[in-house]
């Protein structure tokens, strides 16, 4: 239980101020742990064929490997280093305003190019309402 204890407060520190030296510490730990076990359970194992032969299964090592990309690449991406690839299929469409934007840009064009003059009505101004008794 001690050298359970000893690599969980060491697996809780921080990794970042010296990466290597966390990196060889947690496995003297994990060592230490997997040879107090193997003698609770009457195994005689040497420092050297543990150290050499560690226990770490392949599903672990793949799961530490991809972690360590996700928080790459999410340090990354909130650090402006990098940003997210898109690719826009479709966009959401109203056909009604479609037609008549295309409409619209149509008359401007024409507009533009002198083929159509606009429209221009005159209405009188409105009267002021009588004052009120």
């Amino acid at each position: 239980m001690a050298a359970w204890s000893d690599l969980l407060m060491h697996l809780n520190s921080d990794s970042q101020i010296n990466p290597d030296a966390w990196l060889r510490t947690r496995m003297t730990r994990f060592i230490s742990l997997l040879k107090a076990m193997g003698t609770a359970l009457h195994y005689e194992f040497r420092d050297a064929e543990i150290q050499d032969h560690a226990y770490l299964p392949q599903w672990q090592i793949a799961q530490m490997n991809e972690q360590e990309l996700v928080r790459k690449g999410l340090l990354d991406l909130v650090s402006g280093k990098t940003s997210l690839p898109m690719k826009v299929t479709e966009f959401p469409a109203d056909e009604e305003m479609a037609r008549r934007t295309a409409d619209l840009q149509r008359l401007l064009i024409e507009w533009l190019e002198g083929d159509r003059t606009p429209v221009v009505t005159a209405q009188p101004a409105a009267q002021p309402a009588p004052p009120t008794p």
